[in-house]
């Protein structure tokens, strides 16, 4: 930066800036003088996939996979990371910033969720 190699991010100018999650858009380390220096453009493969036709949700959202009226139909990827990441950004956690009473939390949350999902 000090040479001017590396130019701020003008992110008034990207239309979906307001979409993703502040942790996203605020990776310690990408911010400098109040301008961006990072912007989000890939993030895993963590989504949900439904079928429109037969899930009728409000809101876009992780809550979808604690919804007791799909238990029985759900499914996760096997993999702690993914599950515990999910859990974290569903109860407004920063799951790069997890304590030990964080992991207590959301293991007594993925507890909940265990027997929704189709075994």
């Amino acid at each position: 930066m000090g040479a001017g190699l590396i130019q701020p991010i003008d992110v008034s100018r990207l239309s979906n800036w307001p979409d993703p999650y502040p942790m996203m858009k605020e990776r310690p380390g990408t911010i400098f003088g109040g301008e961006h220096y990072f912007v989000p453009w890939d993030w895993g493969w963590i989504s949900i996939t439904y079928r429109t036709d037969l899930v009728d949700i409000d809101e876009k959202s992780y809550s979808l996979l604690w919804d007791e009226r799909y238990a029985g139909k759900l499914a996760v990827i096997d993999d702690v990371g993914d599950t515990g990441f999910i859990a974290a950004i569903y109860v407004g956690m920063d799951p790069d910033h997890i304590s030990l009473d964080d992991i207590a939390e959301l293991k007594e949350l993925l507890k909940k969720k265990k027997p929704l999902l189709r075994i």
